[in-house]
């Protein structure tokens, strides 16, 4: 049986009876960028005012308003800073159109939390205040990431998931005297902190990002903070200003000072180093000592079930600190079990390569695509232009030719190998140093007769990756690092399959480019194409295009603006992306998509979507489509129940949460042993005609398409590949690399 980390509130919307006022901002005029952040801003100020619970509401382009839950006995017109009020309605209860309903409950479970000290470090995920010593060498920090899930049937879920998060034993100001202040710039510069702050009165805490140490300025000698025109210093402005002279005692006069910047926020913080400690990243933790943090971090399923239930025994029942009108919100105490009927392990997928097909074998993964391919051959082959050469690009100060060339016969003899594959035997070898200008001349020359490129670049972080990228952009090229290179003689022979591994996915990659296919499915899916979306706000945006056997086809993308695609672009970019891969389509061939979008589907890409679909049933009678939206970032966790014990799921695991909710370990055992997999929520959107696509079908596609990726030999995917393409496509673009073909 399977569990899942939700538990479900006793009472459903329809019960809900809290009161409610909506406002209108009749002046100024709100419009522009700034739209959202404002109207925040004035929900949060009303929050705390009334101490109630105000939410932003926009249902209309021109409505620009509030609505006040737990009151009913509010003026009719209130004046909050510049920004005038007018009573619009009252009411009872949450059904209210166009109100997002999880707002209601996100704010009264922060409420509640920031009420009992604690503290948030991103959206949804908040810690305790207090901290756990470990070994005076760590403090630890407990918390959760919590979400809420409103389904088809009014029933309200809380999702509850553990965080911890590690940071220095010592504060930012001993671990400076350690090192000295140049050091100490030197590290501290662009890490994060977790700084003791005040926040209405009470201490609190918040991870900030260091913009300079500041060994020159003193947190009890420097007045370094303005308010209303007058100066103190850090210590002055909690002792004198906050009238907390507890706080100012635990800064030192000569503590350095910290700028730090808010994660959400630009404006600079001067904070006193005495009060902040580092916040740890994994290598900064000793090799002795990562066994022991792992134990800390990398929770087995029962410790972290007993942590979820203690994080909802100290919420349950939900009530608002300071208003009672608000209500009282109970939930479940045990995880939500959907049933045999609703949850249970999908079936691995078979693969069709050249001589047959094959069932995955998930607890030999690698060695299982690799025999395949060795035994069977490429589901789809290519041929080698019998003139042409490989570009091999290397660093000349990190290894040496014969080393690059060395590299490039291992490449070949991977491809001759497990693919079948010959590539040139005789590779351009181009070298560069500081300046790759010499490459560029090289390739100008030599063009005409280069098949592909590997680039062999100083580090992952290469600051030529971007130009050499561009510069190859009508070639295929793949990149390895100068790291990979060496391992090859560093790893002891048992460990040897390391690099071999490695290579045989730089492989799988370059040849894919070429047009190789390793494997297809074997069973066609539930439509015809798959369309996977993705963006990068204000940047990129990235359709790719999927057949039912698991091919990939093409791709196209467009700058963006927001952080969303409008219904234009939408419309166009579909019309342009189909309509040039369907010429040989007839009108009474059936046409089935369905979209795949990386986040949440937003009402006007829904709607270009829909546009788009009006414009092919011109020229198709048997249209079909539906529309998916696949998060990764979400709090859910899988539990496989077997008696009394709590264990691992396995890799296909799912629930069905609602008729249009479901979750899927994409992941999980034995690909990933002794740490519990993050499943994707998948939500079903929308399906035209109604009942031709299910959830559950959902789920299936997804989870045959998380094998489609072809450059994971020897690492799963958790992502269906159409988004995992779009999603590795629009970094791409994002950093002005522009190529086509599936990103390997």
């Amino acid at each position: 049986m399977l569990a899942v980390n939700a538990f479900r509130m006793k009472k459903k919307l329809d019960d809900i009876d809290v009161k409610h006022i909506i406002y209108r901002v009749t002046k100024p005029t709100i419009v522009g960028s700034e739209r959202y952040r404002i109207l925040n801003n004035l929900a949060r100020k009303l929050s705390y005012r009334y101490r109630s619970i105000a939410i932003r509401y926009t249902p209309t382009e021109d409505f620009n308003g509030v609505i006040i839950f737990g009151s009913s006995d509010l003026e009719d017109e209130i004046t909050e800073g510049n920004l005038k009020l007018e009573r619009v309605e009252r009411g009872v209860g949450l059904n209210i159109p166009h109100l997002k309903v999880h707002s209601f409950f996100y704010e009264l479970l922060r409420a509640k939390l920031e009420y009992h000290g604690f503290w948030p470090s991103a959206y949804n995920r908040y810690y305790r205040l207090q901290d756990e010593p470990i070994d005076r060498t760590f403090r630890i920090f407990r918390g959760a990431f919590f979400r809420f899930e409103i389904l088809e049937d009014g029933s309200v879920m809380l999702i509850l998931d553990p965080l911890t998060r590690i940071v220095s034993y010592d504060t930012v100001h001993e671990l400076a005297s350690q090192w000295g202040d140049v050091k100490a710039k030197r590290i501290l510069k662009g890490r994060y902190i977790v700084a003791l702050v005040v926040r209405r009165g009470e201490l609190s805490r918040s991870l900030l990002k260091v913009h300079e140490f500041r060994p020159d300025l003193k947190a009890g000698v420097d007045k370094l903070i303005d308010i209303n025109g007058r100066k103190y210093t850090i210590k002055e402005y909690y002792s004198e200003h906050l009238k907390l002279p507890k706080v100012a005692d635990l800064i030192p006069d000569d503590a350095p000072v910290i700028e730090a910047i808010s994660p959400d926020s630009s404006r600079m913080l001067h904070i006193a180093a005495s009060m902040a400690h580092l916040n740890y990243r994994t290598n900064d933790i000793p090799p002795d000592y990562v066994k022991k943090i792992e134990q800390y971090v990398f929770l087995k399923p029962e410790q972290r079930v007993a942590l979820t239930i203690s994080f909802l025994d100290a919420i349950n029942p939900l009530t608002h600190p300071y208003n009672t009108r608000i209500g009282t919100y109970e939930f479940e105490d045990e995880l939500f079990k959907p049933g045999e009927e609703r949850s249970g392990e999908l079936e691995l997928p078979r693969l069709k390569f050249k001589k047959g097909t094959k069932q995955v074998d998930i607890h030999n993964y690698t060695r299982f695509f690799r025999e395949s391919i060795r035994e069977m051959g490429v589901a789809r082959e290519i041929s080698i232009p019998v003139d042409s050469r490989v570009a091999v690009v290397y660093p000349e100060n990190y290894i040496t030719d014969n080393e690059a060339k060395r590299f490039y016969n291992d490449i070949i003899t991977a491809s001759e190998r497990v693919f079948k594959v010959s590539l040139p035997e005789d590779p351009f070898l181009w070298g560069y140093r500081d300046d790759p200008s010499r490459v560029m001349r090289n390739y100008k020359r030599f063009k005409d007769k280069v098949l592909a490129a590997i680039v062999i670049l100083r580090s992952e972080d290469d600051e030529f990756y971007a130009f050499f990228k561009n510069l190859f952009k009508d070639k295929v090229s793949q990149m390895a690092t100068a790291r990979l290179v060496l391992l090859r003689k560093q790893l002891p022979r048992e460990k040897l399959h390391r690099y071999r591994n490695a290579v045989i996915n730089l492989v799988s990659g370059l040849l894919g480019k070429l047009g190789l296919r390793p494997w297809l499915l074997e069973e066609a899916l539930k439509a015809k194409m798959y369309i996977g979306i993705d963006l990068l706000p204000g940047r990129a945006s990235v359709l790719t295009l999927m057949d039912e056997n698991g091919n990939y086809i093409d791709e196209i993308w467009m700058t963006l603006r927001g952080s969303k695609i409008n219904s234009d672009d939408m419309r166009n970019s579909l019309y342009q992306l189909v309509i040039r891969n369907i010429t040989n389509t007839k009108r009474d061939d059936e046409f089935s998509i369905v979209f795949m979008r990386d986040g949440d589907v937003y009402p006007e890409e829904l709607e270009g979507m829909r546009s788009f679909i009006e414009s092919i049933a011109n020229r198709h009678s048997k249209v079909k489509y539906a529309v998916l939206s696949v998060k990764k970032n979400v709090p859910y966790r899988l539990y496989r129940m077997d008696d009394d014990k709590i264990l691992y799921p396995n890799v296909g695991s799912y629930a069905i949460l609602g008729e249009k909710h479901a979750i899927l370990a994409s992941s999980g055992y034995p690909i990933i042993r002794n740490r519990l997999a993050k499943p994707l929520l998948i939500e079903l959107v929308e399906a035209i005609p109604a009942g031709w696509y299910s959830i559950y079908d959902a789920l299936k596609d997804s989870y045959r398409l998380s094998f489609m990726h072809w450059a994971t030999l020897t690492q799963k995917t958790k992502y269906p590949a159409p988004i995992k393409y779009a999603d590795d496509l629009s970094y791409l673009i994002s950093k002005g690399i522009e190529i086509t073909g599936p990103p390997l």
